[in-house]
């Protein structure tokens, strides 16, 4: 079960819009699964078209942040407030700190003044067809770095594709039960269209 406890001090509506992203995320039965080689193709890409160190996939429960897929990051959790990706989850929005040592929220953060030594991260949201954002895709690096449109556009779409594959996992998972017909490829293709 996933833990209920969010972060710090929400407002009422914060509260039950919390609830319902981790309810969300519970439905999904993601954290702690299986390692993906689908997911991990994700964050080779995020490497390569970024040219970064890190690339990773991750979902955010209540209390910390879980690395689905990740590359050149040499932990699998962290606490949820110690993440650059809480920024992105209480935004909903895309981050981008081009240099974490200028950014006063980062500069004396544990990443950046010792290893990894965190100087680039752009994060985008995962966000279910309800709006719920259950994760991020991250991109990072220990040089400063920007984003570009083409870039952000470019992360944009891996994050589309990321949600593709949540669908098709949850779909599929669906499938696994006995009595139950595999997905017809027409399924397959619209699962992503469909309320998980």
């Amino acid at each position: 079960m996933v833990n209920t406890r969010p972060f710090g001090k929400l407002s009422a509506d914060a509260l039950r819009k919390e609830a319902a992203r981790l309810q969300a995320l519970e439905e999904l039965d993601l954290l702690d699964s299986p390692r993906d080689p689908g997911f991990d193709r994700f964050v080779r890409l995020i490497q390569e078209m970024f040219s970064v160190e890190i690339g990773i996939v991750s979902f955010i429960d209540g209390h910390r942040q879980w690395y689905k897929a990740s590359a050149g990051m040499p932990v699998a959790e962290l606490p949820r407030q110690d993440t650059f990706c809480r920024y992105v989850l209480e935004s909903e929005d895309p981050l981008i700190v081009q240099d974490a040592l200028l950014d006063e929220r980062f500069s004396q953060h544990p990443v950046v003044v010792s290893p990894p030594h965190v100087r680039f991260y752009a994060g985008y949201p995962l966000k279910t067809d309800e709006g719920l954002v259950i994760g991020t895709i991250c991109a990072i690096d220990s040089k400063p770095g920007s984003f570009g449109k083409r870039d952000m556009r470019v992360f944009e779409e891996l994050a589309g594709a990321v949600m593709d594959r949540v669908a098709l996992a949850k779909l599929a998972a669906t499938a696994d039960f006995p009595g139950t017909p595999a997905p017809s490829p027409s399924e397959l293709h619209h699962a992503r269209r469909r309320p998980l």
